[in-house]
């Protein structure tokens, strides 16, 4: 069903029988994140890196809700984890190996240890400086012992 609302310009159009994931809209709205608990389904790959930026820093409110969250998709966030896992930002990576990548399933961890791994094993200059690669060698340790 569609519902039709004539604005300047056009028309737009909202596919009102699937509603949207809920996302936090600044970084004190955990409320949104609690709806996004009872959702019901879990979101798209876009949705899921959208909530993964909101994990940039550990002391913003929803942080810790949104890594609870994250954790919840199970083999989902894989992707959007090893890309951050990748990327440049040395900051965002020390708070998820503190934090998300510590409470990932067995069945996810498979999936994103070889990107934790070459942050412990193989770190540039830059992961040094923000300690990713100690952050990443107490990952592999956790989960290390959680399987053996």
């Amino acid at each position: 069903m569609y519902l039709d609302v004539s604005v300047a310009g056009g028309t737009w159009y909202c596919d009102c029988m699937t509603p949207s994931f809920p996302t936090p809209q600044n970084k004190f709205n955990v409320q949104a994140v609690e709806r996004a608990l009872n959702h019901g389904s879990p979101p798209d790959g876009e949705t899921i890196s959208e909530l993964l930026e909101w994990t940039q820093d550990e002391n913003w409110p929803v942080a810790g809700p949104v890594t609870k969250l994250l954790s919840s998709f199970g083999r989902g966030v894989a992707p959007a984890l090893i890309e951050v896992l990748g990327g440049d930002d040395s900051t965002w990576k020390h708070a998820l190996l503190r934090g998300l990548v510590l409470q990932l399933e067995p069945d996810t961890w498979v999936l994103v240890e070889p990107a934790v791994r070459r942050l412990a094993e193989h770190p540039t200059d830059e992961e040094v400086r923000e300690d990713v690669n100690t952050a990443a060698q107490k990952a592999l340790a956790q989960h290390s012992n959680l399987s053996g």
